[in-house]
């Protein structure tokens, strides 16, 4: 089976190409990126060394109509898995009738909220006569590979250089922090399992404590073992509802948190010379 990955030198999909070719041994996977910032092709620099044929990439503009027509004559995919940013939104319409026209089976939309308004603008639109289109939504997801300026890696550079990203805040704040691995099983579970027509929400079991995070950070930094007694913490229930995935699709996260944080802490320090342009 071969899948067409667009937009996958993002942080996003090139977890997602890493996910799929080391636990899908007998998949192919075919990456199509534009190298446009904050893209990175460092981001797989090992990868086709490491799979050989098995993945192929080809620097092109999603928006280029001809060039991704001329893309899906080459194999046949199975599903085209777009990883959605404002600059490759204006061509969905367009990729979407490629792939039928290539009898592709399923195209699969993954987003985060930001962009919520073309995921349903596209299921509007879903006919069973066509390629199955699926929306995979998730805001919170994190990992190795992100870009320098998110949430995490912020962090992690103020609290090197002494700063609290949360000392001055007044009352603590909850959020969702799902692993990025977590994200990209969810993504193969609807690509595979899920109802065409349908979106299906990612999300971690619990929010987080901001000076929670923070602790699990510090700890990293100064060679300390953080504590483990997660239950100690009286957590909300996340504020993105996943249910839908979880009860259809039988998806749960399977990345504690804690080692997720600590696990990109460790990958910063080793490759934060690399993040920022």
């Amino acid at each position: 089976m071969r899948l067409l990955v667009i937009g996958g030198y993002g942080f996003l999909g090139c977890n997602f190409i890493r996910y799929v070719l080391g636990h899908y041994h007998a998949e192919f996977v075919t990456n199509v990126d534009a190298e446009l910032h904050p893209g990175n092709h460092q981001n797989l620099h090992e990868v086709p060394e490491t799979y050989g044929e098995r993945y192929e990439f080809f620097s092109r503009d999603v928006t280029d109509a001809a060039a991704m027509n001329d893309i899906l004559s080459r194999h046949r995919y199975f599903a085209v898995i777009h990883f959605a940013s404002e600059t490759s939104l204006p061509a969905t319409a367009d990729l979407i009738a490629a792939a039928t026209r290539h009898r592709v089976k399923r195209f699969v939309h993954v987003a985060g909220s930001a962009l919520s308004g073309a995921d349903d603008l596209l299921l509007e639109n879903h006919s069973t006569d066509e390629v199955e289109r699926l929306v995979v939504r998730c805001d919170s997801a994190f990992g190795e590979n992100q870009w320098a300026l998110e949430r995490l890696p912020t962090w992690i550079r103020r609290l090197m250089e002494g700063i609290s990203p949360v000392g001055d805040q007044v009352d603590g704040r909850f959020r969702d922090w799902l692993h990025v691995n977590d994200l990209c099983a969810a993504i193969m579970s609807t690509m595979l399992e899920g109802t065409p027509g349908a979106m299906y929400i990612a999300g971690p079991d619990s929010r987080l404590p901001d000076e929670v995070v923070e602790g699990w950070i510090v700890s990293v930094l100064k060679r300390q073992l953080a504590s483990s007694d997660d239950a100690l913490h009286p957590f909300p229930p996340a504020g993105e509802d996943s249910s839908k995935l979880r009860t259809e699709l039988e998806w749960h996260p399977i990345v504690r948190p804690q080692e997720g944080i600590q696990e990109v802490v460790h990958w910063y320090l080793r490759y934060r010379g690399r993040l920022l342009p």
